[in-house]
């Protein structure tokens, strides 16, 4: 941070992310689920990008954790 401006911009980012984190978080769990119920019942299978943008998501909120 060069001065308090920055420092201010970038605290009000920091918490918008802190606010709406769980509910992507949950939101990204949600379709793991449901990938592994369309799994377990052969049913239209997803898409192997689907499933790649899921686990990039997972890496993602590990990261983030």
């Amino acid at each position: 941070m060069n001065n308090v401006e920055e420092f201010v911009v970038q605290q009000g980012h920091l918490t918008a992310i802190d606010n709406r984190f769980q509910f992507v978080r949950d939101k990204v769990d949600l379709y793991g689920q449901f990938y592994a119920v369309l799994q377990e019942l052969a049913l239209n299978k997803p898409r192997k990008e689907d499933l790649n943008n899921h686990n990039e998501a997972n890496l993602q909120i590990s990261t983030l954790n």
